[in-house]
Formats: structure tokens, C-alpha cells, sequence
């Protein structure tokens, strides 16, 4: 019988290695190799155990990539046997006849599947996954198309950066024509491996320009889709045709975040530096780690509990405190960033000062 906890866990985001065949120049984490001490076979299968006894009910596998991870395939099952949900995000170049097999047969479980896609052409993808990539673009097409041929239609994930913002037509077409459900643009963001590369980023301003040129260009053949936060992604729908998928920060309230190592923290993104109450439950607990401490233990740790009253406080700040979602809880801030759906509006520059705020 499983055992809620307080507040209930629902979501597990797991790094399941850092291991990836790529070195893409954008990465937001650094991948390639895999962390010192990944976790054990079991331990991962184990996790997975105690996760839906806690009453986890969905799983996000993220990497590294995760089929570079030579247990994913045990993680898929088990996770699908448990009757969890499952979301993933993969570069689609390592699924073999036996993945294929696996993921048909789980297919009702799959909650979202993503594949990201380097470039519109061979040359694009080689030089974009630091020359590991060669050949790969059409084997990754072909791949996504095999998917959706067993009636998985992945979405497709395009990074833009300064060099292919003006793609976006082009990386539409190609995932229409593999059979995916919409394509899924996000900018280059200042993390990981992307933080050594100057120039490689996008402002908000640049990547919603483009987004923008591209659409009053001609109809695009497949959805568009952008994640924001719900006030933002309320003035975007109504001025451009595309679909916001809307986000709420959900760390530590109802999701639990495991790296490939077993280390956890209440955020994937860290937690330092937040608030000076985290900061002291941050050098009280230094680490929190599965399976040295059971996934109970570590939801209900002063370090989590102390990311959690950061959630209350953000919500009383600046301009979050004006938010009609923050204000009826149907959105959470991020604690990490002091950035708000005005600010990100004003940013684009789009209207006057005055407009910008009837949105609150």
C-alpha cells in the first residue's frame, strides 16, 4: 500500500546519466560523460519502487541522454508496470529495434515524448553536436518517423541560437514531414556548456522576433509551441498563433529532483543562494542522496522545507505580488528568479509601459 506524504510527492525528474553521445554546443548541462558513482542498476530500479510508494505518479527522464543509459529500457518497464507516467526527452539517435519494441509496448504511458533536433541538414547537425553527430540527422529523422508510425507522435525540440533563428520554417517542415504532433522552440539559455560559448545565446526579445517573422512569413505545417509562465503565455496567445504550454514552478511542492549520481536537490537548477534560509539549511545538510536516504527523507528535510517557505515568500515580491495567477495560487514563481510575466512583456518591447501592466 503506498504512503502519501505531506506535501503529497507526485513527480520525480530524474537526470538518469550525464552520459551522452554528443557534445552540443548549447547544452544546458555540460553533458558527455557520466557522473563519478552513477547509480547501480538496482539502486535505479529500486527508486523507481520507492518513488510509486510514495505515491509518485509521473517520472520525467532527462539527461545526459537518456537511452546512453544502459538500464533505461529496465527503467521504462518498470516505471509503465507501476503504472506511472512517463515524460522523456531524447536526441532520438540511440533508439535501436529493441527501444522501439519497448516503447510500443508502453505507449499508453507515455505522457509526452520530445526529440530534439540539431539542424535542418547533415552539415548543421555535425558542426551543432561538436562533430559527434555525423550522419546522424537523416538515421534521427527516419527514427522519428518510425515512432510515429507505431502512433507515437513525439514533439520536436529545436534550441534556437543566433545562427539558426531564421530556421524556424525550416525545422517545421522536417518535423511535419516525420510525423510529429508540433515542434517545440526554446532560446539558447546561458547553463551548462552553453555558458562558455559567447554569442550562442538568444535574448527573449531576438527568439520572440523570430518566432514572429517566421510566422508572418506563411502558415507554418505543424503547431508551435513555447513554454512560459501563464500570464506571459496569455499575451503571447493573443498575438501570435502558436500554443503556450503553461509552467508553474513545481520544485519541492509536489516534484523531487535526482541526479544521475543520487544526489537530490529541491531544484534541478540549484538552490544556493535563493534565500538566506536555504542557504543555512544548505550548510546544515549539505547532501541529500538516494539510496543513502530514503526519498521520504529527503522531501521532508529542513533543506527542502526551507525551499519551500522561499515559495511563499517570492510569491509577496515585486511585481509577483500583482499577479493575478501568483495571487489566486494557480501559478508558483520560480524562487530562483526575480523575473515576472510583466517584466518578461516590457521586454519585448512590444507596447507601451501602460498597455503592458493592464495584464496584470
Amino acid at each position: 500500500m503506498a504512503k502519501n506524504l505531506s506535501p503529497p510527492l507526485v513527480r520525480l525528474h530524474w537526470d538518469v546519466t550525464k552520459s551522452c553521445n554528443f557534445r552540443c554546443s548549447f547544452c544546458g548541462v555540460d553533458a558527455g560523460l557520466p557522473l563519478t558513482g552513477e547509480l547501480s542498476r538496482s539502486d535505479r530500479l529500486n527508486l523507481i519502487k520507492e518513488a510509486s510508494f510514495f505515491g509518485v505518479r509521473m517520472i520525467r527522464l532527462m539527461g545526459g541522454e537518456p537511452y546512453a543509459c544502459h538500464d533505461i529500457l529496465d527503467i521504462l518497464r518498470l516505471s509503465a508496470k507501476h503504472k506511472m507516467l512517463l515524460l522523456f526527452s531524447t536526441n532520438g539517435s540511440l533508439i535501436n529495434d529493441e527501444a522501439f519494441e519497448t516503447l510500443s509496448s508502453i505507449k499508453r504511458w507515455l505522457r509526452y515524448v520530445q526529440v530534439s533536433l540539431y539542424g535542418t541538414c547533415e552539415e548543421e547537425y555535425e558542426t551543432v553536436t561538436g562533430g559527434l553527430g555525423r550522419g546522424r540527422f537523416k538515421s534521427v529523422c527516419k527514427n522519428i518517423k518510425r515512432l510515429a508510425s507505431v502512433g507515437i507522435h513525439p514533439t520536436i525540440h529545436a534550441v534556437l541560437t543566433p545562427d539558426n533563428c531564421d530556421k524556424i520554417s525550416e525545422f517545421a517542415k522536417i518535423a511535419a514531414d516525420c510525423g510529429a504532433k508540433a515542434l517545440r522552440v526554446s532560446p539558447a539559455k546561458s547553463a551548462g556548456r552553453a555558458a562558455k560559448h559567447k554569442g550562442i545565446c538568444l535574448s527573449r526579445k531576438v527568439f520572440y522576433e523570430s518566432l514572429h517573422s517566421a510566422l508572418e512569413a506563411g502558415q507554418l505545417p505543424i503547431p508551435i509551441e513555447v513554454t512560459e509562465y501563464p500570464l506571459f503565455a496569455d499575451y503571447l496567445e493573443k498575438r501570435l498563433p502558436i500554443r503556450v504550454e503553461r509552467l508553474g514552478c513545481s520544485a519541492s511542492l509536489s516534484e523531487i529532483y535526482i541526479d544521475a549520481d543520487g544526489s537530490s536537490h529541491p531544484c534541478p537548477f540549484g538552490d544556493e543562494g535563493c534565500s538566506s534560509s536555504v542557504n543555512g539549511a544548505v550548510q546544515a545538510q549539505s547532501r541529500l542522496s538516494f539510496p543513502e536516504m530514503s526519498l521520504e527523507e529527503i522531501w521532508l528535510s529542513p533543506r527542502f522545507n526551507a525551499f519551500r517557505e522561499t515559495h511563499t515568500q517570492i510569491v509577496r515580491k515585486g511585481e509577483h505580488a500583482h499577479c493575478k495567477y501568483a495571487k489566486n495560487g494557480t501559478c508558483q514563481p520560480c524562487p530562483l528568479s526575480d523575473r515576472s510575466c510583466i517584466s518578461a512583456i516590457k521586454s519585448l518591447g512590444w507596447e507601451s509601459r501602460k498597455q503592458g501592466e493592464r495584464y496584470v
